[in-house]
This record gives C-alpha cells, structure tokens and sequence, in this order.
C-alpha cells in the first residue's frame, strides 16, 4: 500500500507540475527520474553510487536549473514537477522490489485501494484550502 501512495502522489504532483506551468515543464521535469534513480537506489539498496550514472544524469539536472533560473514564471511548476519526479521514481524502486515476491494483480489492486483512500483522505483538506467555486 506504500508503493500506491508513492505513485498517488507521483501523479499528484505531476499533474500540479502541469497546471501551475505546462505539460513541457511537467515532461522535463520527469527526465529527473533517472538523477533521483542514480541517488535513491543505492542508499535504499545499501549499494555503491555509480558515478557514471550520478555525472550523467547530472546534466538533466543542470539543464532544469536553467530553466529554472532564466524563466521565473515558471517555477512552482518546476518545484512541483522534481517532487513528482522523486516520488516516482521511489515507486519503481519500492515496486521493483514487491514484484519480485508477489503477484503483479495483487499489488495493483492493493496499490489502487490505498491510492484511493489516500486521495480520499487529503480531499477535505484540499477544499478546505481551495473553494469549492474555484474547482
């Protein structure tokens, strides 16, 4: 049920990213997946960082920091869409994992129920924050 809240949230995010800027900046954003990928894996997998992977997907991140930097307009999509992209990819590693000792139908519906109620859960809160004139 963990994995399902990481790609709720993934998605949460990612379609924020989108609002708050636009689908390009969501997209770019996503391309961090492999920098996240190339910092969380090892630490959660207790293993060597690969500094092949980190020197490379390090220009993904130097080329959103332009952006981030040369167009203001557009940064809370930007911040929006890293978190999106670290949350994903925390769901393929944790899923990796789960696909490895259990059925792939399981998991999904598990991951489904708990996307579901932790979507439920921060609905109250969400129009508490916003309007329901605003949605």
């Amino acid at each position: 049920m963990k994995a399902g809240l990481l790609i709720t949230f993934h998605w949460l995010f990612f379609y924020a990213s989108i609002k708050y800027s636009n689908i390009s900046i969501g997209v770019v954003c996503y391309c961090l997946t492999s920098f996240f990928t190339a910092v969380f894996k090892p630490l959660i997998d207790k293993e060597k960082f690969k500094i092949s992977e980190l020197l490379l997907s390090t220009f993904t991140l130097l080329g959103i920091s332009l952006i981030f930097h040369f167009n203001t307009s557009y940064q809370l999509g930007i911040i929006l869409g890293v978190i999106s992209s670290a949350f994903g990819t925390l769901y393929t590693i944790y899923n990796n994992r789960l696909v490895r000792h259990f059925d792939t139908k399981v998991i999904n519906l598990y991951q489904m129920i708990a996307g579901t109620l932790g979507l439920g859960a921060l609905l109250p809160v969400y129009l508490l924050i916003f309007s329901a004139d605003s949605i």
